[in-house]
């Protein structure tokens, strides 16, 4: 995980915040975003970077497809 860009979706105190500081302590950029990242419209310029995106947040169809960065390479 050293360098690697990670966006974790939502802010919580079960799942959001002890995940973002566990990734800070394996070395990586870690951004957190919360409720109101996403009515601003911001959340896509912090998912679409990530290496890494966990979505720890309520709600269905929170993160689609145009928010997720392009892969390079793909398993099949």
């Amino acid at each position: 995980m050293e360098g690697a860009e990670v966006c974790v979706v939502g802010h919580s105190n079960t799942v959001g915040k002890p995940l973002a500081l566990m990734l800070l302590n394996r070395h990586a950029t870690t951004t957190v975003t919360h409720v109101y990242t996403s009515n601003r419209g911001n959340l896509a310029k912090h998912t679409q970077v990530a290496d890494y995106l966990v979505v720890a947040a309520p709600g269905a169809h929170l993160v689609g497809a145009d928010l997720v960065k392009k892969a390079r390479w793909c398993w099949t």
